[in-house]
């Protein structure tokens, strides 16, 4: 029978490297935000099919980057889900044996 464990390290370090990454996404859709805002302010007012595309452009892109740091934030989430529950096994097994050989454990 094939044993698995998880890599409660491995998993805490890409938890951390991802960390930041939800606020850095959100960083970049306001940039861009503002970068799409000031160019439509260059733009000529006769020039509305270019005004549309820059507001499309805005829209979808600037939404594109919230919908990646939504992923991002739910993906730390899940990985400190993955790492609390893997912790919260060891510790219900290391309790099982113990009250099995009459050892008191501090939970």
């Amino acid at each position: 029978m094939a044993r698995y464990r998880i890599d409660d390290v491995g998993v805490s370090q890409v938890r951390r490297s991802l960390a930041t990454d939800p606020a850095m996404f959100r960083t970049c859709a306001t940039s861009l935000s503002v970068t799409v805002s000031s160019a439509q302010g260059a733009v000529d007012a006769d020039s509305d099919g270019l005004l549309r595309a820059l507001e499309r452009f805005r829209v979808v892109h600037v939404g594109s980057l919230h919908a990646v740091a939504d992923a991002a934030a739910a993906l730390v989430g899940d990985l400190d889900l993955v790492v609390d529950s893997d912790r919260e096994t060891q510790l219900g097994v290391a309790m099982a044996f113990s009250a099995m050989i009459g050892l008191e454990v501090a939970g």
